[in-house]
């Protein structure tokens, strides 16, 4: 539990502007110290208390449809081994749960996190709450059923409510250890905290980690000021659309580690995660996390494969042990149902045991030398990536950091962000107010001032506004596709690298009609696409028949034209139009390659050539929301056709972001009237 800090007087220190408690300075010295009132935000506690526990029950709701049933076979110094033909599904680092009549009356707890699957077996490290529930428990353990299932969906609700239950001093509210190494990261968000201007230093390399490029000025003055953080300092990192945030972390944190410090890099996804390390030493760089989650080149860095590649022929040779002695464990098993002979019946029950015995012993040989390998891996590597929730399960859990640096940190929520910063000294968060915010199930998407509260980027970004630097130069896309954004969402803060203006989709072969090669002429950028559509309202959702049509017949061009289906991204604002987009398009590419989805889904990604449905065409409130329509905006690299109600946009959008940027396609002559098949300008 936390030290109650209620009654404790806080001072500032004269020279170096940090928080010191009463009870570490002398009393003859407090008269050189101005005070501090310490101000707690329950408000804002007590409404995140609220807006997580309505979300774990939407999510706990879903639970049912993914049970899976195990079978136990032996318990002994706080792991459980499982015997499941879905033992695959499950990795190791991943929560699982359980639910069973008497171990957990009958409710949805938690049972540990996995230390390996392999074949049929899975082997489970026990939260410590429950783990004399099952070592007490009368055991025969060939015969006890345990249904389980993936935890992760409950395990971000639960960590993030028990942070809350400590951070008021409470009773925690379920099963999950929470590991706080540096409480003040909870003082930084919930009060506020002296932050001195920021200080750089000169780096001795201003080459990115692969040595091929040179950071730009403002890339620079990033990593110099993150590697002059002192403890208890905090760096906002605003990152844009293509202003290699990327390159900048991974740079922080091979200088960090240079410097012999150990650094955790995270985020609530784990793309994001991936992308920060795939550059960074194999040697030095571990990712936990599940194999089927991680992009195929971070393979090699993943927790699981390193494990096993240390222990090499030790573990095969313990492994077919064990198979060996559960398939004769199944067959005595067997023998001993159908025997009649009470005699032989003896004699098979006393093999049976002894086989037992033989199977727990490589087991729990088994489980020492995969958990020993992994705790040994986590000790000695000095970058670590993993998603947020996973930095508070085990084998993360009890590490403790010198830097955190979390990315995309504007979708991540206050309490989400706190299950590791909480784990280091000094914090780097990069983010972009301009981008998604946190999404909840349980607020809407028009209350925006909330959702900004909720943002750890866009809340300490208000509170330590002084405390932030931008990435100034864009890399990713054509100059036509970014000065939209650059213009109307960061007011001048950016701009396009003089390397974009050679950014020009290729055709390696012309359309067969002369309107779509206008409409696809490497030339244009930027267009929008006019039709009278209307959209229809298919359950809580909206779909728009017209541009669906439309979508499909831009896609049958682009391949036509060499484009591959890769480097091809559709994008709606709507589920129902993207499955609607994704049941057409099925028919002339392969979906695993041409990507349709929702902004959401898009935030982080690029494509070659994105092609935006807006879709609705009366309530437009939910497509109007800046923030997502900045991402759909700046996925480009090279074409951006938009389509959409020109009039409906004009009538229902007035003054939106959606509006400005058709006025911004009128101005360099890029409006196309589908029906009319001629390039058309609005007069006001």
């Amino acid at each position: 539990m936390r030290k109650s800090q209620e009654n404790t007087k806080i001072y500032l220190c004269p020279i170096c502007g940090y928080s010191v408690s009463e009870d570490t300075i002398s009393s003859e010295d407090t008269s050189k110290y101005s005070m501090q009132t310490k101000f707690r935000d329950t408000f804002l506690i007590s409404k995140l208390k609220d807006i997580l526990q309505k979300e774990r029950q939407k999510a706990l709701s879903i639970i049912d449809k993914d049970i899976i049933k195990s079978r136990i076979i032996e318990v002994s110094e706080k792991i459980i081994t499982l015997e499941t033909k879905d033992a695959s599904f499950f990795q190791p680092g991943d929560p699982i749960g359980f639910i069973h009549p008497r171990l957990s009356e009958g409710r949805a707890r938690y049972l540990g996190t996995v230390i390996d699957s392999t074949n049929n077996i899975l082997v489970v490290l026990l939260s410590s709450s429950i783990s004399d529930r099952f070592e007490s428990y009368s055991r025969s353990y060939m015969t006890t059923l345990l249904e389980i299932f993936n935890y992760e969906p409950l395990m971000s609700y639960d960590l993030q409510l028990n942070l809350l239950s400590i951070i008021e001093e409470r009773m925690l509210q379920n099963d999950l250890e929470i590991s706080i190494g540096n409480d003040i990261a909870i003082d930084l968000v919930f009060e506020k905290i002296p932050q001195p201007e920021i200080k750089c230093e000169y780096l001795r390399e201003y080459k990115d980690v692969s040595g091929k490029f040179f950071l730009d000025d403002s890339q620079s003055k990033v990593v110099e000021a993150a590697l002059n953080l002192d403890n208890n300092q905090l760096l906002l990192v605003i990152g844009p659309p293509g202003t290699g945030k990327t390159c900048v972390i991974q740079k922080i944190a091979y200088e960090l580690m240079e410097r012999e410090e150990k650094v955790l890099i995270t985020s609530h996804t784990n793309r994001a995660v991936d992308n920060a390390i795939e550059k960074l030493p194999l040697e030095k760089t571990l990712r936990v996390g599940r194999p089927e989650k991680v992009l195929g080149n971070i393979k090699p860095y993943l927790l699981s494969y390193k494990a096993r590649e240390r222990l090499g022929v030790k573990l095969i040779t313990i492994e077919k042990e064990i198979r060996e002695l559960l398939n004769i464990i199944r067959e005595v098993t067997k023998y001993l149902k159908s025997e009649k002979d009470p005699e032989i019946r003896n004699r098979l029950r006393g093999d049976l045991e002894e086989y037992k015995i033989a199977l727990k012993s490589r087991l729990a040989k088994r489980n020492e030398l995969v958990r020993s390998a992994a705790e040994e891996l986590v000790d000695e590597i000095p970058i670590i990536g993993s998603t947020l929730i996973k930095s508070q399960l085990y084998p993360l859990r009890d590490i403790k950091f010198d830097t955190v640096i979390i990315d995309e940190a504007s979708q991540a929520s206050i309490t989400l962000a706190l299950l590791a910063l909480v784990k280091a000294k000094k914090w780097v968060i990069v983010g972009d107010h301009k981008q998604l915010l946190p999404i909840f199930k349980s607020i809407k998407d028009s209350n925006r001032d909330l959702l900004e509260k909720l943002s750890i980027f866009t809340n300490l970004l208000k509170k330590y506004n002084h405390r932030h630097l931008w990435l100034e130069y864009h890399y990713r896309s054509n100059p036509e596709i970014i000065n939209f954004s650059a213009k109307y969402v960061y007011e001048g803060k950016i701009r396009a690298h003089k390397t974009c203006k050679n950014k020009k989709m290729y055709l390696r072969r012309l359309p067969a009609s002369k309107e779509m090669y206008e409409i696809l002429h490497p030339d244009k950028a930027v267009i929008f696409i006019h039709v009278l559509g209307i959209d229809e309202r298919v359950e809580k959702s909206r779909c728009n028949r017209v541009e669906s049509d439309i979508v499909v017949e831009l896609i049958k061009t682009l391949l036509y034209c060499g484009i591959k289906p890769k480097n091809i991204g559709v994008i709606s604002p709507y589920r129902a139009q993207r499955n609607l987009i994704r049941e057409k398009v099925q028919m002339i590419a392969n979906l695993n390659e041409l990507e349709v989805d929702t902004i959401d889904a898009f935030q982080g990604r690029e494509k070659d050539v994105i092609i935006f449905s807006v879709t609705a065409t009366r309530n437009m409130n939910f497509i109007t929301n800046p923030n997502r329509l900045n991402v759909a905006f700046t996925r480009a690299r090279y074409k951006l056709i938009v389509i959409g109600n020109m009039y409906s946009i004009i009538n229902f959008a007035r003054g939106s972001l959606l509006h400005k940027f058709v006025e911004y396609c009128n101005e360099k002559g890029g409006i196309y009237d589908w029906e009319k098949k001629r390039w058309i300008r609005i007069s006001y």
